[in-house]
């Protein structure tokens, strides 16, 4: 137990704060124990910011001991205390802070710089891998909550024009465009994108046909490449249409668990077929490509919780 800002966190002390926070909770010991390695103390004063709404976020804090509050165009929206995460999201995908973060009264935090997270995950698949599968999860819970219609692409990526009909197989420059139409894929190194389309099987798949059902083991995602699909749950709300570029599949694959919709193809559909075990081969040995990869992750899952917060 804190009871001084004078005291000093011990290595077990970081380990079990860091533990609380569920992105981090998943972690074996030992890399648990290098993120602890690489965080330093800070201590906020009341009314200091620890986050700037705008601004890019280049540290995540994690509050040991005070209370912060949450600012949005300079209104209070809410308040925290002990064990939150502030920045996390925001600094793996990228992206700028959509809310200020203050200290409310005199505040203890474990901050972690973006070049040393940076350090760790290249050094350490185990723990990048890790964060892709929480961020996963956390995307598929956070979409059920929202029991709303949605189309994937969430925003229009029409396909390259030089597509082949669906007569014939594409080849590995085809493979490679409708891949890289994909915002994850879309930075990689070009070999790990052709590393990659190798693995992977081209299918064709008549309309009306169920892809999955729900409740089934999650082994393998799609790349849209002609076509339409529709996934539901059972006796819920929510409907995900596809289109290519979409990967119907993706996130249940990352996140490890059982099928949580039921997929039909809505038309006579073309894709490429990935075993859920190829992209993290691939992505151990492509650490700028697993980084990017990382990062869209993060930002589909902030677009949902924006979605959510509506």
């Amino acid at each position: 137990m804190i009871t001084s800002f004078g005291n000093r966190l011990g290595p077990v002390e970081r380990m079990l704060v860091l533990r609380s926070l569920p992105a981090l909770a998943q972690l074996p010991d030992e890399d648990l124990a290098v993120v602890a390695s690489q965080v330093s103390e800070r201590v906020f004063k009341r009314g200091e910011i620890l986050l700037r709404q705008g601004e890019p976020v280049e540290i995540t804090h994690v509050v040991v001991e005070g209370r912060v509050e949450i600012v949005e165009h300079g209104t209070v929206v809410a308040s925290s205390e002990r064990r939150i995460g502030i920045g996390v999201l925001a600094m793996l995908g990228n992206v700028h802070a959509r809310r200020s973060v203050r200290a409310q009264t005199d505040t203890l935090v474990l901050e972690l710089h973006q070049h040393r997270l940076r350090d760790v995950l290249e050094d350490h698949y185990s723990i990048l891998g890790s964060f892709i599968e929480f961020v996963a999860r956390e995307t598929i819970d956070t979409y059920l909550k929202l029991k709303m219609d949605l189309r994937i692409p969430l925003t229009n990526r029409p396909m390259p024009v030089s597509l082949p009909s669906v007569q014939r197989d594409l080849d590995m420059v085809e493979r490679i465009l409708v891949i890289r139409q994909v915002p994850a894929f879309k930075r990689g190194s070009l070999d790990a994108v052709a590393q990659y389309a190798r693995l992977l099987e081209q299918i064709y798949i008549p309309k009306g046909e169920v892809l999955w059902r729900q409740g089934e083991d999650c082994f393998h995602y799609l790349h849209m490449v002609h076509g339409t699909a529709r996934c539901t749950r059972d006796g819920e709300q929510g409907t995900l249409h596809y289109s290519a570029p979409g990967m119907p599949g993706f996130f249940g694959a990352l996140a490890r668990t059982t099928r949580w919709n039921t997929a039909i193809a809505e038309t006579d559909l073309v894709a490429l077929r990935a075993d859920r075990e190829i992209l993290p081969d691939v992505l151990e040995d492509n650490f700028e490509m697993a980084r990017n990869f990382l990062s869209a992750a993060a930002r589909r899952l902030i677009q949902f919780l924006e979605l959510r917060d509506r």
